[in-house]
């Protein structure tokens, strides 16, 4: 009887088992890769979507998805704003005053918990979510503005200390809240926040000019 290994005179079957380890953990290696480059490229794009290119806060689409997930219902909206960055860019060039504007987004980090929501809504203006329940679960929204505002305060001081080029054209930055409800739109909360801030940035206007 032969021996030989062929089946059906076209197909070669080998004698023992084959077994490539090499090649089976080359595949599984790369098969992996492709994965974990397509979920890295998907989790980039969606970045790139929902984040400010900038400042790498969230956008305004990135907002939004945020409030598709969360209500701000007993939660502190603040509406921010750079006073005179115009000035800085006519004077010192767009790319200062970008830079201003990034200094402003990290008066924001450092001011804020690591837990709030900030974002870039265009040009100069930022918005945050802040929650103000205690670690100890007690709700202070009066502290918890107040607090906040004091914090801006002292970090902007020390930008503008660190930069009296733009200071001499007259930054600041001004800073408005409102407690949000669910008896409001989202709009209208935030017209609220933005005549506080509004308010408290007619004060910086009259005292450092306005786009001089």
């Amino acid at each position: 009887m032969s021996e030989d290994p062929i089946q059906d005179n076209n197909d070669l079957v080998p004698t023992e088992p084959f077994e490539d380890t090499d090649a089976v953990e080359q595949m599984a290696y790369e098969a992996a890769y492709r994965l974990g480059r397509t979920m890295w490229k998907n989790e980039e794009l969606q970045h790139k979507a929902t984040h400010d290119a900038l400042t790498q806060l969230l956008n305004v689409e990135g907002l939004e998805q945020h409030l598709q997930r969360e209500t701000v219902d007993n939660k502190v909206v603040l509406f921010a704003d750079g006073t005179n960055i115009k000035a800085i860019n006519d004077t010192l060039g767009h790319k200062r005053g970008d830079e201003a504007i990034v200094e402003l987004a990290n008066v924001l980090r450092s001011s804020l918990r690591k837990e709030d929501i900030i974002a870039r809504i265009g040009g100069d203006e930022f918005v945050a979510i802040i929650d103000p329940t205690t670690r100890e679960g007690e709700v202070n929204v009066a502290q918890t503005e107040k607090i906040t505002r004091e914090r801006i305060r002292q970090q902007t001081d020390l930008l503008l200390e660190k930069n009296p080029d733009l200071v001499a054209q007259g930054m600041d930055f001004a800073v408005g809240t409102t407690l949000g409800t669910k008896d409001m739109s989202l709009e209208e909360i935030l017209n609220h926040a933005e005549e506080s801030m509004m308010a408290e940035k007619n004060g910086q206007h009259e005292e450092k000019g306005k786009y001089r």
